[in-house]
């Protein structure tokens, strides 16, 4: 008899407020047990370091952890392998490449990357990664996710991302989308989409929410852009800084005008209700039209709902 696989989630916060609460309780169901790595920049103070703990994001994880199946470290481990030099994008990078290793101890035999502004549809199963695992070869291959862009509200979607181009065939299952696949101790990450030994695919019938431009409900709109932007428009200056062999020196206070600007255009666009121009209509037969049921219903509402039915 085949032994089931040990599934274990891989998820991360920091900088900016997250939906984490929905994404760990989207996958709860389907993970043996869940890797959340905790670390980020104080946007008012980033000499500090990226590896401040978000405390909202930590409080939200206990709240919802019903069966103790959350793991959730700390960011800027000691001794983490296979990082690859000069590729992490601020931390973000090597905090995945440590929930990897995390998930090994953990006794992984697959696991699902799903990244804290996503959320998982309601109809995936335990069954179906199961069987994704029987038709992967052994880990041969992996699998991605379709994805649809919610804009706004929970409930406001877009077929496409403001940055798609025309009909872009590879979207909704971009690299940004949830992964599943056997994972590896040389796996590592950059701009947080693993670089992995399996050979990913796209499985357009598993679907997820994109909800990176929906404000957190218990977080000021205004603030979450702010703090959004701020990592956005960072990491890449003092990235090219660093390959550029210069010191990284920027005028906080324009910095941070800048950033508030774009985030009150964030905030007017998404208070008009209006979807962005690019697919205005919303039509996309790929992908559901619901709303995420967990934010209709609660995390542990969910959770529990999702326990009895599996």
């Amino acid at each position: 008899m085949n032994k089931k696989p040990i599934i274990v989630g891989l998820s991360h916060v920091g900088t900016y407020f997250s939906h984490i609460n929905y994404t760990v309780s989207s996958m709860y169901h389907l993970c043996d047990f869940i890797v959340v790595i905790n670390g980020g920049y104080d946007i008012y103070n980033p000499c500090k370091g990226d590896n401040i703990l978000l405390e909202r994001d930590a409080f939200l994880l206990k709240e919802i952890d019903i069966d103790n199946k959350v793991r959730q470290f700390r960011a800027a481990w000691k001794g983490v392998n296979n990082i690859k030099k000069g590729k992490s994008e601020a931390g973000r990078d090597r905090n995945m490449s440590m929930a990897v290793q995390a998930a090994f101890k953990l006794g992984a035999d697959w696991v699902l990357k799903v990244d804290s502004d996503e959320i998982l549809h309601h109809n995936i199963n335990r069954k179906d990664l199961e069987n994704l695992v029987s038709i992967s070869q052994n880990g041969k291959y992996g699998f991605r996710f379709s994805m649809q862009e919610l804009w706004g509200t929970y409930k406001t979607y877009q077929s496409l991302p403001d940055w798609a181009e025309g009909d872009d065939h590879n979207y909704p299952s971009s690299n940004d989308a949830p992964q599943f696949y056997k994972p590896c101790l040389t796996d590592w990450y950059i701009g947080g989409s693993p670089v992995v030994s399996s050979s990913i695919k796209q499985y357009q019938k598993l679907f997820s929410y994109h909800v990176r431009s929906v404000p957190p409900t218990d977080v000021d709109p205004f603030e979450y852009f702010v703090r959004r932007y701020w990592y956005h428009k960072y990491i890449p200056r003092q990235a090219q800084a660093v390959r550029e062999g210069q010191e990284f020196n920027i005028d906080f206070d324009v910095f941070m005008e800048e950033c508030k600007k774009s985030a009150e255009q964030s905030v007017k666009i998404i208070n008009s209700g209006k979807l962005l121009p690019i697919d205005p209509n919303a039509i996309d037969p790929r992908i559901p039209k619901e709303s995420p049921l967990v934010v209709e219903m609660g995390c542990k509402n969910y959770i529990k709902m999702m326990k009895n039915n599996s």
